[in-house]
């Protein structure tokens, strides 16, 4: 048996709109900050295999603070192989 699945008309009422109409919904229990690092041994992992299955790794774009989630994006240059 599949989940059920909430028709659109369940979202809750939005307090406010934009001039153009759409909702803005705010979130109250939002958990706190919490600082995310990275596992040295998996990220050693993720490279690892990027290169190996797409090519070398030119260049990372680190997220410097991170909420609950270590987020890094690798950048590969295209290739005969991968040429996007």
């Amino acid at each position: 048996m599949s989940d059920p699945i909430l028709p659109f008309d369940s979202a809750p009422e939005p307090a406010e709109r934009t001039p153009a109409g759409d909702p803005i919904y705010h979130y109250e229990d939002a958990a706190p900050f919490e600082l995310a690092g990275g596992d040295d041994e998996n990220i050693a992992a993720i490279s690892d295999h990027i290169e190996r299955h797409v090519g070398p790794i030119s260049g990372v774009f680190h997220e410097l603070l991170s909420d609950q989630v270590h987020i890094d994006v690798h950048i590969v240059a295209p290739s005969a192989d991968f040429p996007f």
